[in-house]
């Protein structure tokens, strides 16, 4: 009897263990932040991640927009908006990653960057 309640509890203990390994995988993601610093509007602005991309629309002076990304693989963010060049925001993010990240920018520069990165996947 006792070794038919250990198999149950070792059974339990190992589905609620994978039950939260995985889900914890699957976290909300990297919520960024992009504020818009310039004198005047960011038109057509896109974030681009390993394995997605972002539209966030335009960007009025001293606005700010925000959302969750998710990257497929080793990564970092760009920044893409009205045909200029792209912008390098210098982080480093993986799957399962999450936590936020501020970016301030001009038209034609990233100024800033505040990450709050959580590496572990719980």
């Amino acid at each position: 009897m006792k070794m038919k309640n250990y198999a149950l509890v070792y059974t339990i203990a190992k589905m609620l263990f994978l039950l939260f390994f995985f889900t914890g995988c699957n976290s909300n993601g990297v919520e960024v932040t992009i504020k818009n610093h310039d004198t005047i509007a960011i038109d057509s602005l896109e974030l681009n991640v390993t394995g997605n991309k972002y539209f966030l629309g335009s960007l009025s002076s001293g606005e700010s927009k925000s959302t969750n990304v998710f990257v497929s693989g080793e990564s970092h963010i760009e920044i893409n908006h009205s045909g200029k060049q792209k912008l390098l925001v210098d982080v480093y993010l993986e799957p399962g990653y999450r936590g936020n990240i501020l970016v301030d920018m001009t038209a034609d520069s990233v100024i800033n960057i505040v990450p709050e990165i959580k590496i572990t996947p719980f």
